[in-house]
């Protein structure tokens, strides 16, 4: 029934026959709409879902509303919902079980009738689809509707000679529609990342019927204080600069305006540190990595680095390199082509944020003597010019050495600094002294000039003396 008399909302129905000899379960199965690569619709048991071998089942879009229309019906009955048969030209119905494989399709033809005429199409005995009057609730056995067709293969809507019902049940595909809040989001971020490393965040809306929503507005809290607004499909790259577990939430709103939205979903995230180092160079220039986590580790788009003489020569690890927990993965100088003397190579994330970093190490340079000196060599007594000698003399032998001295020179520079800030010192004050005396008794003196009644010539330096 694809177009019933007046309104056809909610008032659609399909149904179906088990013409197999086992009895099915049609609750694990499925019905699909709008041909084999539409949504699927699930179906609802009103009741018992097992359809026995040889009856019929009616799957409907509203329950009430077909018992409105067909109060007489008593068979199985499963509900479904689904945004509507098209009148005008056909669609692919089909049923499917839970693995997907087809069961029975139909292509329908509203040119044969059953348009808004109160006709519904049926499936004669010879497989071709008329036009008849509708008649669920035909002679009804062991609590199923059960029909056949009529010798002519059409059916009348009432009962052949054998007192069977002439209506044959057809297969109802359940669409559901979206209703106000969309079922899911199918998220989808990894749960474990490392700092400095992006990572991929994808996301879809999927309505109540499973199809894509492709409006409304999306909002990512990535739980570090940065956030994401996007549409109901969409994909976006983020990266942690700091390790911990940070909560991601993600909201959905129909109506990017509403205070409170339509669904959300959320995903913990654990971050931590790159785990992967240099562990080792050969002196042929062959570099280890090594993971030191307990978890695999994706260092794709890694970076190596080598210095050699302040050259720069660098190295890409390919993508999709992923080294499984604690192992170690060893590198040939004829792929990163580090190549040199004592080359620093470097390990950084894509960002170029360095991670780890290595020095292969030098030969050992031969031992050379070392000239020591005594505490009394370094005596104030002694000058700068016996030590000078001592080093010329060192540097002249082949195995030359620097002198180290036992004891702080440093020490000894700043005895003779003392000294001779005391010296300044003393020098000062006595200057001070004699300063302060020898203006003392010149006003003495003058004191003496001025007080006589004659005039004397006297001696200063007697005077200060005495």
């Amino acid at each position: 029934m694809y177009d019933p008399s007046g309104t056809d909302t909610n008032r659609e129905w399909i149904e179906v026959h088990n013409t197999g000899s086992d009895s099915i379960d049609l609750a694990n199965h499925f019905l699909l709409t709008d041909g084999l690569s539409s949504s699927r619709h699930t179906l609802t048991p009103v009741g018992s879902s097992i359809i026995v071998s040889g009856h019929y089942a009616v799957i409907v879009q509203d329950v009430n509303a077909f018992k409105t229309d067909y109060p007489s019906y008593t068979g199985l009955l499963f509900d479904s919902s689904w945004s509507g048969l098209t009148a005008s030209v056909g669609k692919t119905i089909a049923i499917i079980d839970n693995d997907g494989a087809v069961l029975d399709q139909v292509t329908y033809d509203p040119s044969i009738g059953g348009a808004n005429d109160g006709n519904s199409l049926q499936k004669s005995a010879q497989g071709t689809w008329v036009s008849s009057l509708p008649n669920p609730n035909g002679a009804v056995q062991n609590g199923d509707a059960v029909s056949t067709e009529t010798d002519t293969g059409t059916s009348n809507g009432g009962t052949n000679s054998s007192g069977i019902s002439s209506a044959v049940p057809t297969a109802v595909l359940k669409i559901v529609q979206p209703k106000v809040i969309p079922p899911r989001i199918d998220f989808t971020i990894p749960k474990i990342a490392t700092t400095g490393i992006p990572i991929s965040v994808e996301y879809t809306v999927y309505g109540a019927n499973d199809d894509i929503r492709f409006y409304g507005s999306t909002h990512i809290a990535f739980g570090d204080g940065t956030e994401y607004g996007g549409s109901a499909k969409d994909e976006t790259t983020h990266t942690y600069e700091f390790p911990g577990t940070y909560i991601v939430k993600l909201d959905y709103r129909s109506n990017p305006y509403m205070p409170k939205p339509d669904l959300t979903t959320r995903v913990t995230v654990i971050v931590s540190h790159p785990t992967v180092v240099i562990s080792s160079i050969t002196s042929t220039g062959s570099i280890q990595l090594q993971n030191t986590s307990t978890d695999e580790s994706d260092i794709s788009g890694w970076i190596l680095t080598s210095v050699v003489d302040d050259k720069k020569t660098q190295f890409s690890i390919p993508e999709g390199t992923i080294l499984a927990p604690e192992a170690r993965m060893q590198l040939p100088a004829s792929i990163v082509g580090f190549l040199g003397d004592a080359p620093i190579v470097t390990l950084s994330l894509p960002r170029h944020i360095e991670v780890s970093s290595f020095q292969l190490a030098q030969e050992d340079p031969p031992l050379e003597p070392v000239v020591q000196t005594s505490v009394r060599e370094l005596e104030p007594t002694i000058g700068t010019e016996r030590i000078q000698k001592t080093i010329t003399q060192n540097t002249d032998t082949k195995n030359s050495a620097m002198v180290v001295p036992v004891g702080s020179r440093k020490n000894v520079s700043l005895i003779w600094y003392t000294l001779f800030l005391l010296g300044v010192i003393i020098c000062f004050g006595y200057a001070l002294i004699r300063f302060v005396g020898i203006k003392k008794h010149t006003e003495t003196i003058s004191s003496v000039v001025l007080a006589g009644d004659d005039e004397k010539q006297i001696d200063p330096v007697r005077i200060v003396e005495e």
